[in-house]
């Protein structure tokens, strides 16, 4: 395994140098490190992805899901092109973006939140879909809401070919090793939207004022902020996969 080290700098970490030289009266903030360790993991169908293990213990996929079964070998739903049946499921389904299987190793897969809470397991064994702890936890490590969605996404921006962000694809570092990607949504209503300009991921946890609403959480090509929102589960999203 790779591993590197990240220094995060604080966001209370400037203050004058005199109230440094009073150490043991006020102290002195020093920086976070975050330590990345990369690997890998691969799924039922024998798909592999990178990961990333940061030093709060939380390993994270650094690419997107792609497996087209749950983790008993029963096949996920895939309606297509037939945009009345994705409307009306009420199980698990996915959709590869415009209904493109070009587009399975370059973005993923959009799973609908039927697939993502079905107790067959969408993610490889001993993985899970991250909550909104977990999160919060790795929104937390790399700078919070204003400022984290720069360092989780792939840098990679046009005029370069796919898989990459569109322009501006403001601030990006990918400090994270998370590599965000852009891989669009499908709507309930089956079309599609936002492929390079958004990248949306399923939160299994549940928005309770939705009977069947779950959270999500993304970034755009114009700005750093990581959005936070809710939606119903026949919308559907990129997955990323999550380790303890």
């Amino acid at each position: 395994m790779k591993t590197m080290t990240y220094l995060i700098k604080p966001r209370q970490s400037f203050v004058p140098l005199f109230l440094c030289l009073a150490i043991l009266i006020f102290g002195c903030k020093k920086e976070e490190e975050v330590v990345i360790t990369y690997g890998d993991v691969t799924d039922i169908e024998g798909n592999t992805y990178s990961t990333v293990r940061y030093n709060n213990g939380k390993e994270w996929m650094a690419e997107n899901l792609k497996v087209t079964k749950y983790n008993n070998n029963t096949p996920i739903s895939y309606p297509g092109n037939d945009n009345v049946a994705w409307s009306n499921t009420q199980t698990g389904a996915y959709a590869w973006y415009e209904n493109n299987v070009v587009n399975k190793n370059i973005y993923g897969a959009l799973y609908n939140g039927f697939a993502v809470t079905s107790s067959a397991g969408l993610c490889p064994v001993g993985w899970r879909v991250p909550n909104n702890e977990d999160f919060q936890e790795l929104i937390a490590l790399f700078g919070g809401l204003g400022e984290a969605g720069g360092k989780l996404k792939k840098v990679t921006k046009e005029p370069s070919p796919h898989p990459r962000w569109d322009m501006p694809n403001t601030d990006a570092t990918n400090a994270s090793g998370f590599s965000a990607l852009p891989g669009g949504i499908r709507y309930a209503n089956g079309e599609f939207n936002y492929l390079g300009k958004r990248a949306d991921f399923w939160s299994s946890s549940p928005n309770v004022p939705y009977n069947d609403g779950l959270y999500l959480y993304n970034m755009n090509h114009d700005d750093a902020i990581i959005g936070v929102g809710s939606t119903l589960k026949n919308s559907a999203f990129s997955v990323r996969c999550v380790k303890d």
